[in-house]
């Protein structure tokens, strides 16, 4: 049994069902990787391409919406990609970080390690993760906080899926639990797979990054060819691994003004 059979039924896929916008794709990268001394971001806006890169799977990787980050090194300074939705080629979709469940991060997922990923997958479209957004979640502005719907205000069908498939019931636990024990804010950001690389010309569409990488030459032309730049103020770095408030509002600020999540939206729990 999938995880997401629910999605086909009249109360998460029904003709009277509203679904909120679409979303953009979100890929963050640093701005230096002090171990191998190299400038990722800039590179990508050089190139003006993002390139599937990941140990053997060769796999381009977005998140939907979200600007989930796990540092490595506290030296790394996140810069985010905000990109057009347009994505034709999608590979598999899941609803966290596929990186983190084959990384032996299972037992902190709390997921079972008898499942295997692939019963985790979405459809392949941007519909069934809308769908799913919308039947967890409610509301983008709840999916992009990672504050899904309290049991009692879930789907009528996620409510009876989830008394007979285990593993929904423990992604929906996965999604609220509190602990910061390993678990990240990616365990609740559906993640894009793409096989090929990505051309970023006319769909990139905005960059936050700290203000002093905007005297880099390559930020400049950039920006000069309509792409808005937008500060990354400091946070924290000791709270790592956790959700960065100050990256999400900053990010959050943008959402608004493009109508992509709506003000005032009250989180369902």
């Amino acid at each position: 049994m999938y995880v997401f059979d629910f999605l086909s039924n009249v109360d998460i896929s029904g003709s009277n069902i509203v679904l909120d916008e679409l979303l953009p794709l979100v890929h963050t990268t640093v701005y230096q990787d002090f171990k191998k001394g190299t400038f990722p971001a800039i590179n990508i806006l050089e190139q003006k391409k993002l390139e599937k890169r990941f140990n053997k799977e060769h796999l381009l990787y977005f998140f939907y919406g979200r600007p989930a980050f796990r540092f490595k090194d506290e030296m790394e300074i996140p810069v985010v990609f905000i990109i057009e939705p347009i994505l034709k080629d999608i590979n598999k979709v899941y609803p966290f970080d596929s990186g983190a469940f084959n990384n032996l991060y299972i037992d902190n997922y709390r997921l079972d390690s008898r499942t295997p990923i692939s019963d985790y997958e979405l459809l392949n479209n941007f519909l069934a993760i809308r769908q799913y957004i919308n039947a967890i979640f409610g509301s983008n502005h709840n999916y992009y906080y990672g504050k899904r719907k309290i049991d009692d205000k879930l789907p009528d069908s996620v409510k009876q899926c989830r008394k007979i498939n285990q593993d929904l019931n423990n992604l929906l636990n996965l999604i609220v639990e509190k602990k910061q024990d390993g678990i990240d804010d990616r365990r609740k950001t559906v993640e894009i797979q793409s096989a090929n690389d990505y051309n970023l010309s006319g769909k990139l569409v905005a960059v936050f990054a700290p203000s002093y990488c905007f005297n880099e030459s390559v930020f400049i032309n950039i920006n000069a060819s309509g792409v808005k730049l937008y500060n990354l103020k400091y946070y924290n770095m000791s709270k790592a691994r956790i959700p960065i408030p100050d990256l999400l509002k900053c990010i959050e600020r943008y959402y608004v003004d493009k109508k992509y999540i709506m003000p005032g939206d009250n989180y369902e729990d």
